[in-house]
């Protein structure tokens, strides 16, 4: 076999390796659609036909509303809808009453700004983690999303170390650098 066929055989075997990995993907995001219908009904439907739809649903009076809006936002929109609707996202950080639409807002704001070192969010998620009248659930996403934004490698994160046990393990010097 000389260097031309070589270089063909591995294209070719490259380009099944790609569709496979597409398949898979794909798979992914219908199993993943699946189960978040079958958390959250058909109201993820309407959150998933476009991502003003999810943004505005940030803004309804009901707290079911909004967490599906701030999932399909966290699980499908992803950055770019985060983007436009971080300033809604913020404020739901602070003040959202529902602790889970809260934790929701706060990985939201964690993803955006992802290895940024970003000190202002840094200060106020640490604010999040120190402050005891806060339910648990959301200061413990703020506290891994103080390992998110400094970009400290993912096996290192409070939520891939077995048995972690939130306030005792939290590494209060780490918390408290910010």
């Amino acid at each position: 076999m000389d260097n031309k066929e070589q270089i063909s055989l591995m294209i070719r075997s490259a380009i099944e390796r790609l569709r496979d990995c597409q398949e898979t993907l794909a798979q992914h995001d219908k199993n993943r659609l699946h189960f978040l219908q079958s958390v959250y009904g058909n109201a993820i439907d309407e959150m998933l036909k476009d991502s003003e739809t999810a943004i505005r649903g940030l803004n309804n009076k009901i707290p079911e509303v909004r967490l599906v809006a701030v999932v399909a936002i966290k699980e499908f929109w992803r950055v770019p809808a985060i983007t436009v609707a971080k300033q809604r996202l913020e404020i739901m950080c602070h003040f959202e009453s529902h602790p889970l639409i809260r934790a929701n807002a706060v990985y939201c704001i964690c993803q955006l700004y992802a290895s940024t070192n970003d000190r202002r969010i840094g200060h106020f998620l640490a604010k999040m983690v120190l402050d005891s009248t806060i339910p648990i659930e959301v200061r413990k996403v703020a506290y891994v999303g103080l390992y998110e934004i400094t970009g400290k490698p993912v096996e290192s994160w409070p939520g891939f170390i077995e048995d972690f046990n939130f306030p005792i393990d939290v590494d209060w010097k780490f918390v408290e650098s910010f």
